[in-house]
């Protein structure tokens, strides 16, 4: 996420479009990002979490996978569904790992555990801005660092999915602890 936070704007700049465009794509990252925080804790839920932290990393891939295409097809359409698609990934996989890490480690521990996973998140995010501002540096292009955020993302959703489910639908007490 790295990349969207640091050198999103300037690519889309880059590859041709206005300020206007560019801010108009921004804000609807946010919007569907909010959106969908919403809508995929609500569904894993129901159906677990493993499919829907798959499926948020398959939008994820999808996404930098348009962005990469915007190089060659700088349209606005593919801009706005590669925006789209990271929106549907962006804040979805906060929902997901703190209910996933309650779910494994129970809610007296989720305090701890999720500030790890959450301190991981925070130097991977790091890692993900300097690393392609250092390819581009070299490269003179965002290529090299857009494939490798497809093949992570899509790598991850599949490890995701080959696990077993972890999550079990349990009758929630109002008032007990774990």
């Amino acid at each position: 996420m790295g990349f969207v936070h640091v050198h999103l704007i300037p690519y889309v700049h880059d590859v041709g479009f206005t300020h206007m465009t560019n801010a108009g794509a921004q804000f609807l990252l946010a919007l569907v990002s909010i959106a969908a925080a919403l809508m995929t804790g609500r569904v894993s839920d129901r159906i677990g979490r493993r499919r829907p932290m798959s499926l948020t990393f398959s939008w994820r891939g999808l996404a930098y996978f348009g962005f990469m295409m915007l190089a060659l097809w700088p349209s606005p359409l593919l801009l706005y569904a590669a925006v789209i698609c990271m929106g549907l990934s962006w804040s979805s996989t906060v929902s997901l790992l703190a209910t996933t890490c309650a779910d494994l480690y129970g809610r007296r521990s989720q305090g701890s555990v999720f500030g790890v996973v959450f301190g991981v998140m925070n130097w991977s995010a790091a890692l993900g801005a300097w690393l392609p501002g250092y390819l581009f540096d070299v490269t003179n292009s965002y290529q090299s660092a857009l494939l490798a955020n497809v093949l992570v993302a899509w790598v991850a959703s599949g490890v995701v999915l080959w696990l077993s489910e972890w999550w079990r639908p349990q009758q929630q007490m109002v008032g007990t602890a774990d």
